[in-house]
């Protein structure tokens, strides 16, 4: 993972922040010009339900923000397990490592070796 210098970072997060606060303020005024209501029939056999335009745009788009939130974390679920896994097997072997009395070369080059693999499979699982 690259470490960003903190004046980046901290630009970063200043302007999500106030890209959070203009779309805020754009959505509030988009209600609030819009409360006049519109004849809306989702099936022949009903008849229309009077909405405000605000909740006929907003309503589909809140919708699909979260069922793309609850998509995309159901679609990462196994790799964020199997990076969790990845993560407990090294922990296991750095235990094993430092409960023994007198290490072993070849046992701290396989350690070595196997860390050096696992976290470069996590590298790539992420990236």
């Amino acid at each position: 993972m690259i470490k960003l210098p903190r004046i980046v970072a901290r630009f970063f997060l200043i302007a999500g922040w106030l890209f959070s606060l203009a779309v805020t303020v754009f959505i509030v005024a988009f209600a609030v010009l819009n409360r006049e209501s519109t004849p809306v029939t989702l099936t022949p056999f009903h008849d229309a339900t009077a909405l405000p335009v605000y909740v006929i745009v907003l309503g589909p788009l809140a919708a699909g923000l979260i069922a793309g939130a609850v998509f995309t974390w159901f679609y990462h679920l196994p790799l964020r397990l199997r990076v969790r896994g990845l993560k407990r097997q090294i922990e296991k072997f750095e235990r094993t490592t430092a409960i023994t009395a007198e290490p072993v070369v070849m046992l701290q080059n396989d350690h070595n070796l196997l860390r050096n693999k696992l976290t470069s499979s996590i590298t790539d699982i992420i990236s």
